[in-house]
């Protein structure tokens, strides 16, 4: 560090002038920032929000026999059985 008044080297860390004993002044550190990349500034695209696609239900194809088929298996089992104890002699 140089003196202003006289212009003598002084140590970093001297508060005076070794030559002429005026104050020195601290002269902070500078501090060397590098200076932002000047890259163009690319667009920011959003991501679509992904939705399941939507499907009409099929209806579905009952045939007019099959609405009947289970009543008519219902009756035809107890009177199979029926006619199976008859058959037997069983009451």
């Amino acid at each position: 560090m140089f003196c202003q008044k006289c212009g003598k080297s002084n140590p970093d860390h001297a508060r005076f002038c070794e030559n002429c004993g005026a104050p020195l002044q601290q002269v902070p550190p500078q501090v060397y920032q590098q200076p932002a990349p000047a890259y163009p500034q690319q667009p920011v695209y959003q991501q679509p929000v992904y939705q399941q696609p939507v499907y009409p239900q099929a209806q579905q194809f009952i045939p007019r026999g099959a609405i009947r088929s289970p009543g008519i298996a219902g009756v035809l089992s107890f009177v199979c059985c029926g006619l199976g104890q008859l058959y037997n002699g069983e009451t």
